[in-house]
């Protein structure tokens, strides 16, 4: 398989999910509702259902959701003082949501079941509606059970984490972190999209002295902006002076005055 070509960190950074989307996307779905309204003549009455339903659920979520994310990136991402370091944790929205919206498809056939019967549907167009609703079912079952980031799958750890003799970041579904000394002077090279069918996501290249190849890290639930977590790295790479206080509790306002400046 071909490699994707290498984006600079603003770049892959204008991948990352902002607050503004989720708003489009919770604006998008009141147009939904009406294309839903002008179709409802053409699509099976279960699917009209389904959709509904659907928008009914996400259009409220998505709105909360930026909100929350606007609120988060406004005060900078939590910095935990741990026995370790500094320690930020993963932010999984994204990866709830696609679970979520997996577990709503797999409702599909049931639902079809119920709208078909309950509208007394000709028997042959229910029994193909029907189908057609067991079929996404099915479907959404397979997605659940092959999202490599499944809940099950995600350790409970921090993401990043910064000490005094080095940093390591635990990528969600790897079984350990990976530690980098600071004396190997880590720097973050680029990123790669994994453009997966179902599972995309973002590959953080980081190349460090004695290495012949880039480290490769999914950054899927990032507590941070790519260019936020290059500055942290840079400054510390740079100012070995400043690591001591990462093993201290004056090392929490340092990290979020990183985080916060302009």
């Amino acid at each position: 398989m071909e490699q994707s070509p290498m984006m600079s960190v603003p770049v892959a950074g204008g991948r990352q999910m902002e607050p503004l989307n989720w708003y489009f996307i919770a604006a998008a779905f009141p147009v939904a509702v009406i294309a839903l309204f002008l179709l409802g003549s053409i699509l099976p009455p279960s699917l009209i259902v389904l959709l509904f339903i659907y928008c009914l659920l996400i259009c409220p979520a998505s709105l909360v959701i930026g909100i929350m994310e606007s609120i988060r990136r406004r005060r900078g991402p939590v910095v935990h003082a741990e026995p370790k370091g500094m320690a930020l944790y993963p932010s999984l929205i994204q990866v709830r949501v696609r679970q979520y919206s997996y577990a709503f498809g797999i409702t599909a056939g049931p639902i079809s079941l119920i709208v078909e019967l309950a509208l007394h549907v000709p028997i042959l167009h229910a029994i193909i509606h029907i189908l057609c609703g067991f079929l996404l079912s099915a479907i959404s079952f397979m997605l659940c059970v092959s999202n490599p980031r499944r809940p099950s799958s995600i350790h409970r750890g921090p993401f990043i984490v910064f000490s005094p003799d080095h940093f390591e970041i635990h990528p969600l579904t790897d079984s350990s972190p990976t530690p980098i000394p600071w004396d190997m002077h880590p720097r973050i090279e680029g990123f790669t999209a994994d453009d997966a069918a179902f599972f995309p996501c973002m590959l953080m290249h980081v190349s460090a002295d004695g290495l012949d190849e880039d480290l490769v890290f999914d950054m899927t639930g990032s507590p941070m902006r790519f260019v936020l977590l290059r500055r942290l790295i840079d400054y510390f790479v740079d100012k070995p002076e400043e690591r001591a206080k990462l093993g201290r509790p004056e090392g929490a306002q340092l990290v979020r005055s990183l985080l916060t400046a302009p």
